[in-house]
């Protein structure tokens, strides 16, 4: 359309190149939203702030910061003042490929700019301080900042509140979600959502988590579906199943549809506590209300089966899913063959390794481990050095745990001249150093 306007004489002006620089840069097209740029400063139409600002967000978009910063120096040689929105796109793609430091730079540039910093700056730099695990400087940032009388949005709070709930430190979680709601900062369902899963993942917080839940309706505010799912993965994984069961009740009830992480999570908190068959009555259901089970439903089921040593029902299953044109992925053929193996079935396991092979699915070092452990059990272990030599061959790189579980086989079998070999090897590929708990162990 752009060649169509300049072919017919008419005059694009720089909203319909904007446009389409924005749309480039969607697709990756760096260099075409560059040339694109050059031309549009060619014909005469002067670029302006938003001009450089989406070129900047296009180049942090595509991790090409030393870009971006030079078109920022660039800008300012033109005689453009950057704005806000310049300084915060370029902050923050400063700020995802690491370079924190520079980041900082640039905000206290803001302040002799005139262009001062905003809740969106801060918010930007507490989320990479908090990423890298920088804490308790952020906490500092945080309550500096509410001292100088700038107002933390709730994206803000949820941020450090995130940070402090995935390092596992729950006390200061706590106190800070404590400090949020007595200090009327505002707060929303996902600052409950964050809070709740951190007290889910606690030794015994899970009751705790149950009051929290209840609580938001008292604060004017209403669970959401993923509220319900941490609440009921909370459950299952401290194996109150029954209350789980319940909860998912109560969700039907208040409206909510469960979607494929509602259902996921509660068959795999039924399969755990041995209950197959109710697992397989939620499978039934999940295809009545709309939501039909995925690969990781019946992976759940099949690693069920196994457990229980219910292998040809397994075989059986797994057979019928691919029958049905489902494809297999590598968490789902690992837990058929691990089951396998640790029952003695070896044949039956490397038939369906050399099936997993031919029908090209989803192999990787740890299928392969699988595989390796299964032969070293039954005492196949030139086999199991063989797959090792296969392993390699086909571009996976054997880990320690790998190493170790031939080894240790061969050790078990007074094999020593062969765990020496191996031994040698994995020294020579950094996996063992001389001198570790783990070589004294082997040795």
């Amino acid at each position: 359309m752009l060649h169509m306007l300049l072919e017919r004489g008419l005059k694009p002006n720089v909203v319909t190149y904007h446009a389409i620089i924005d749309g480039l840069f969607m697709r990756n097209e760096v260099i075409k939203a560059r040339e694109l740029f050059d031309d549009m400063k060619k014909r005469g139409l002067g670029s302006n702030v938003r001009s450089y600002n989406i070129m900047i967000n296009g180049f942090c978009k595509n991790k090409l910061v030393d870009e971006a910063v030079a078109l920022f120096e660039d800008m300012r040689k033109n005689g453009f003042v950057p704005n806000t929105g310049s300084y915060n796109t370029l902050i923050d793609g400063l700020c995802k490929t690491g370079r924190t430091s520079c980041a900082q730079n640039l905000i206290d540039d803001m302040y002799y700019s005139g262009q001062p910093p905003n809740v969106i700056t801060y918010t930007i730099l507490l989320d990479s301080m908090c990423k890298a695990q920088h804490l308790d400087k952020a906490i500092a940032l945080f309550r500096e900042l509410v001292d100088k009388g700038i107002s933390p949005d709730v994206h803000m709070c949820n941020i450090i509140l995130n940070g402090l709930c995935k390092a596992g430190r729950l006390k200061t979680a706590k106190e800070f979600f404590h400090h949020l709601v007595i200090n009327k900062h505002r707060v929303d369902t996902c600052t409950y959502n964050i809070m709740i899963d951190g007290l889910c993942k606690e030794g015994g917080g899970v009751m705790k988590a149950r009051e929290l839940f209840d609580d938001m309706e008292n604060r004017g505010l209403s669970p959401d579906l993923r509220g319900y799912n941490i609440l009921i993965n909370g459950y299952c994984k401290n194996k109150l199943v029954d209350e789980a069961v319940a909860l998912f009740k109560d969700m039907r009830m208040n409206g909510f549809v469960p979607n494929t992480v509602s259902y996921n999570t509660l068959i795999d908190g039924l399969c755990k506590t041995g209950r197959t068959s109710c697992a397989q009555n939620l499978i039934d259901d999940m295809y009545y209300s709309g939501q039909p089970p995925n690969v990781i439903t019946y992976t759940i089921l099949l690693d069920s089966m196994c457990k229980a040593q219910h292998l040809d029902k397994a075989i059986a299953l797994f057979r019928e899913l691919v029958d049905k044109g489902t494809s297999p992925n590598v968490c789902m053929c690992s837990v058929i063959l691990h089951g396998l193996c640790k029952a003695g079935r070896l044949k039956t396991a490397k038939d369906f390794f050399q099936h997993f092979a031919i029908k090209n699915h989803c192999l990787d070092a740890w299928t392969y481990n699988i595989m390796i452990y299964g032969l070293c059990k039954e005492g196949v272990f030139d086999e199991a050095i063989s797959l090792l030599s296969e392993m390699k061959g086909n571009g996976f790189s054997p880990d320690a745990v790998c190493y170790e579980t031939i080894v240790r086989a061969l050790l078990a079998r007074n094999e020593n001249e062969q765990a020496k070999r191996l031994l040698r090897e994995m020294i020579s590929q950094g996996l063992l150093e001389r001198g570790s708990k783990e070589f004294e162990s082997v040795e």
